[in-house]
């Protein structure tokens, strides 16, 4: 993440839970959880700063809908800036060369808190599964990884 991106992230979360500020529309809210989200790709290890948010827009359909901005909210984006400042990125694949003609498959999945979908590019199959009503987690990271592993488990050996 170029280090302009990062201070303009900080700077977003820093104005989002400026004092004085306590409602936002939920449009507000997913525009600063997918920006978390983005940055998640390098620094992992900071996705619990993004739970309570999901949580918390969870059940709100309504774009224009007026969100209180929660103390759970506000801690845990402070959590989050304060790892953000002193976390390193982390370069999982630094100085590796993919050449995509060494690829054996490629499996697509995403999730909602819904449903799951898994596509083999390779074999041209799909699958798609509905969350039972009964489903206790409103977490989409519980679904994104219950995605993943339907992919490892259904990859050919």
């Amino acid at each position: 993440m170029p280090p302009g991106k990062k201070y303009e992230l900080i700077t977003h979360i820093e104005t989002f839970i400026m004092p004085g500020m306590i409602k936002y529309s939920l449009h507000e809210f997913q525009h600063l959880a997918g920006w978390i989200n983005w940055a998640l790709n390098v620094f992992p290890l900071l996705w619990p700063g993004l739970c309570v948010i999901y949580q918390k827009i969870s059940h709100i359909d309504e774009a224009d809908s007026r969100i209180y901005l929660s103390n759970d909210v506000r801690e845990d984006l402070q959590w989050l800036l304060r790892h953000l400042h002193i976390e390193t990125e982390l370069l999982i694949l630094e100085n590796i060369v993919w050449d995509p003609d060494c690829v054996d498959t490629t499996i697509h999945v995403d999730a909602s808190l819904t449903s799951l979908g898994v596509w083999d590019s390779l074999l041209h199959v799909g699958y798609y599964y509905t969350f039972p009503d009964n489903i206790l987690s409103h977490d989409i990271f519980v679904y994104e990884v219950f995605a993943v592993l339907s992919a490892l488990y259904i990859l050919p050996s």
